[in-house]
């Protein structure tokens, strides 16, 4: 049966002469909304499909007190008769689609309640919602006003929740503002304001959430943001703040939510954040703060969940107890110069989901800093000097879908038991000290998109199943002892657009298939023992940049279909065995190649692989030579030892 979306009939709501409350919340009704009520006060009519502009008519029913028409689809102007409407006292028409309020609700004296957020609103705020003495919030975000502020704003003087995020409005704000001392929540959030914050905030001692994020505010932050004593949340993020954090910041011991981040602070952070059991949320990362973090930082806030000190020059040690609570869901440290081993309490936090701790100076043995994490998604231990195996327990973290763990020295086999990690999708292990044969259980890992383990120890065969992660992009196995052959056959790699197997000890041909994936980016088979001709196929690789078949045995001609290859940023073919032809399109602007003379460009001539590189050889010879001899008739004698030419130029590529 297709369900179909209820219509108000045209003749349910008529006669309803004495009706003084409707309310159709949450249901599909659409069309033009139900005013024709004379006696109507209450309206509700949230959460449904009416459409098209708000009636003028809506003015004549002069006792309506509440109106809320919230997540519609009403659009154009807000009606100027909405003025008469002097009973009003709740007017909602947020998550509409209006453009226009007119100066004449300024006449709705008896408001308390204005929420116009999430519409179309442009140009500048009219100045009449300065005559609303009695509203109690106003909400404004999420449009396109422009311009400043209006200074009658401040003549609201009971007002509690003021909105105003999400617009195009710049300019300092006015000082009337920070009079408004009953405010409890300010969000002025995403908009072009700039200029300090003045000492008067510390005025506002009511409010509860401060959010001023992603503005042009400059300067220091004032010390009188210290007087806010029931402030639980503080957005100053993306900003422009400089300066350290003044000292009376860290007594607010309400503080839930601080967030600093992505400014220009810098200094240490004292002693009293320990001060802050409060505190659930801390970002301060990508700013200039340097130091130690104190040592009982997170001892006394056991409703931590998210710590993010990322891209400072913090160091020294993390706090023994940075996660005493166990409610860590979240630690973000990563680009900093911590050092030392890892807090012993990370091992038994299951609340864990990410962890970034890359681009770090740690140390200590990685195999029992975690254990059982069965929340865990990502975990970044990269680039830092951790040693020890990987523990088996990594397997019980079913959720993990990034694990990167380059740039350290774990050593040690690789763990079958990542095989149960079926939520993987990044897996990088390069650079690391890793020996064995490749796992077999990384096959089951089937939404893989980047496998890396390069600069290792590992050994064996490149086993087959990897054709079969049908999702992988970026394959890397660079820099081993693998030996045998390629796969046989690489074109079920769908998806692959990278793929480097250089330095390692393959052999065998090229295999003819590898034309049919969809590289994209490199293609690096350098650097092995690999004979035989390059195959034809290889031409199929129309979009690939970069391509590196270098230091092998390969022999005969460049196929001429790599006319095709118009792609290439870089190619290399160098010391191999090749002869006989290059491709006109191999010569021009291509890293590795001869550059072509203007005739040859727009030519089919062949130029033939044996004479050309004796001829450049040799013409360099020349001019090397007759340099260093003029060089040497300017000089004294004894000055300049000629160089020795130990080996001749060879003819190959």
């Amino acid at each position: 049966m297709v369900a179909h979306k209820p219509k108000q009939p045209s003749w349910i709501f008529t006669n309803l002469v004495k009706l003084e409350s409707l309310n159709l919340t949450d249901n599909r009704f659409q069309g033009p909304f139900p005013y024709n009520f004379p006696n109507i006060k209450h309206l509700y009519l949230e959460s449904n499909n009416f459409s098209g502009p708000i009636p003028e008519d809506i003015g004549l029913i002069s006792g309506l007190q509440f109106i809320s028409l919230y997540y519609n689809s009403l659009e154009g102007k807000i009606p100027s008769s909405v003025g008469q409407l002097r009973e009003l006292q709740h007017l909602d028409l947020g998550w509409n689609s209006l453009n226009s309020i007119p100066s004449e609700l300024g006449l709705c004296t008896n408001l308390t309640y204005l929420s116009l957020n999430s519409n179309q609103l442009s140009g500048k705020i009219p100045a009449e919602i300065g005559l609303l003495t009695k509203l109690d919030l106003l909400r404004l975000g999420g449009n396109n006003f422009s311009g400043s502020i209006p200074s009658e704003i401040g003549n609201l003087n009971v007002l509690k929740y003021l909105y105003l995020w999400g617009n195009q409005l710049s300019r300092p704000i006015p000082m009337k503002v920070w009079n408004l001392t009953n405010l409890q929540i300010l969000n002025i959030g995403d908009n072009s304001f700039k200029g300090n914050i003045p000492a008067e905030i510390g005025l506002l001692t009511k409010l509860d959430i401060l959010l001023l994020y992603e503005n042009n505010f400059f300067g220091s932050i004032p010390s009188e943001i210290g007087n806010l004593q029931v402030l639980r949340e503080l957005d100053l993020a993306q900003n422009q703040f400089s300066g350290s954090i003044p000292r009376k910041f860290w007594n607010l011991t309400n503080l839930q939510n601080m967030d600093p981040y992505n400014n220009n602070l810098s200094g240490p952070i004292p002693p009293e954040i320990g001060n802050m059991n409060s505190s659930q949320r801390v970002s301060v990362f990508t700013n200039r703060f340097w130091g130690t973090i104190p040592s009982d930082f997170g001892k006394y806030s056991p409703n931590l969940t998210l710590i993010q000190l990322a891209w400072n020059t913090f160091s020294g040690e993390l706090p023994p107890e940075l996660c005493s609570g166990f409610a860590l869901e979240k630690l973000i440290v990563n680009s900093n110069n911590f050092t030392g081993p890892l807090p012993e309490c990370l091992r038994n936090c299951s609340a864990l989901t990410h962890v970034r701790l890359e681009v770090n100076q740690f140390t200590g043995n990685i195999t029992n800093a975690f254990g059982i994490h069965p929340r865990l998604v990502l975990i970044h231990l990269s680039h830092n000097k951790f040693v020890g195996q990987l523990s088996p327990q990594w397997g019980e973290c079913k959720n993990i879908t990034d694990m990167q763990m380059d740039g350290n020295r774990i050593s040690g086999q690789i763990p079958p038991e990542l095989g149960q990690l079926t939520q993987l999708q990044y897996l990088t292990l390069s650079s690391n000290e890793f020996n064995g044969e490749f796992p077999v259980a990384i096959g089951n890992l089937s939404l893989l998109f980047n496998l890396s383990l390069s600069r290792n120890y590992l050994t064996g065969v490149i086993p087959q199943f990897l054709g079969k992660l049908t999702k992988l992009e970026f394959l890397d196995l660079s820099d081993n002892n693998f030996t045998g052959v390629l796969p046989v056959d690489p074109g079920t790699f769908e998806r692959l657009t990278s793929l480097n197997i250089s330095h390692n000890k393959l052999s065998g041909g090229i295999p003819e298939k590898i034309g049919n994936l969809h590289l994209q980016y490199l293609l690096d088979l350098s650097s092995n023992t690999f004979s035989g001709s390059l195959p034809l196929n290889l031409a199929k690789l129309i979009i690939l940049e970069i391509l590196n078949v270098s230091h092998n045995q390969l022999s005969g001609n460049i196929p001429l279909t790599f006319s095709r290859m118009v792609s290439h940023v870089g190619i290399d073919f160098s010391y191999n065995n090749l002869t006989g032809l290059i491709p006109t399109v191999l010569c021009g602007e291509t890293e590795g190649l001869t550059p072509c003379t203007s005739g040859l460009r727009n030519s089919n001539k062949k130029i033939l692989v044996g004479v050309l590189v004796p001829i450049c050889g040799l013409l360099l010879l020349v001019t090397i030579s007759v340099v260093i001899l003029k060089f040497c008739k300017k000089s004294k004698p004894g000055e300049i030892d000629l160089p020795k030419m130990s080996k001749s130029f060879d003819s190959s590529i």
